[in-house]
């Protein structure tokens, strides 16, 4: 039939490459259309139609403010989970700056999405564990 299988770990690099979120267990409520992207040429937030929970907050966000997290596209030598937590290195704040949203494993490296800040999208960020471990950011522009 000219199709080949092959591992969920194909799909998932594609869905990560391609920058398509997925909302687990661990993420739900946790994020609002603009942080995920899903607003950018209204590929999954039409704002001229329809009603549906939380519409005003996300309408309210698109025409009178600005994100201040996107989606991007990252990678480290160490597993990363969904819903694990970033930080900008050196900061003192103890409060996140990202979240994971959709993640793969790939031999000793991870892919994945995560949130970030805008303002610090290209500082050095690690995951927020014991280890810190550097993450580069993958550029897709």
């Amino acid at each position: 039939n000219g199709f080949e299988l092959s591992d969920i770990s194909v799909w998932e690099q594609s869905c990560i490459a391609n920058e398509v979120p997925e909302v687990e267990l661990a993420t739900v409520e946790k994020f609002v259309p603009q942080l995920l992207n899903l607003d950018i040429n209204e590929v999954g937030v039409n704002f001229s139609k329809g009603c549906y929970p939380g519409q005003e907050v996300v309408a309210r966000l698109h025409y009178l403010g600005k994100s201040k997290r996107r989606m991007r596209q990252f990678e480290c030598e160490s597993e990363v989970n969904v819903g694990d937590e970033l930080l900008v290195a050196g900061s003192k704040s103890a409060k996140a700056s990202g979240i994971v949203v959709r993640r793969v494993q790939l031999g000793d490296k991870s892919s994945f999405l995560a949130t970030v800040e805008v303002a610090f999208e290209d500082a050095a960020i690690t995951l927020n564990n014991a280890d810190g471990i550097q993450l580069t950011r993958i550029k897709n522009d």
